[in-house]
């Protein structure tokens, strides 16, 4: 099973959730990969990632898709399935070490 990031312990089916959510707003914006690619900075293939649910992305990342999709962030995740995910404590990351 492939490791979903930031947090590596969210089920695989929120991942692919979030993810083909991200694929309908992309294709119904009319925009190709590069095209939604490009003014989120970052690349085609972390975002073929994201859509086929291998990666998650930051707050800040969904928030940058949100703009490049002309929707909110709550029409982001509109629809993502979130009942799978587990609760409870999980190891702590560190604070203030991730750049976006």
């Amino acid at each position: 099973m492939p490791a979903t990031k930031p947090d590596s312990k969210l089920p695989d089916a929120f991942a692919k959730s979030f993810g083909a959510r991200v694929a309908v707003l992309r294709e119904r914006a009319g925009l190709s990969f590069a095209e939604f690619a490009e003014p989120m900075g970052t690349s085609k293939g972390y975002l073929w990632k994201v859509e086929k649910g291998e990666t998650v992305p930051t707050l800040r990342n969904a928030a940058r898709m949100a703009r490049v999709l002309g929707v909110t962030l709550s029409e982001l995740v509109e629809d993502v399935d979130i009942s799978g995910m587990e609760l409870g404590s999980r190891p702590y990351r560190g604070q203030g070490t991730r750049k976006d």
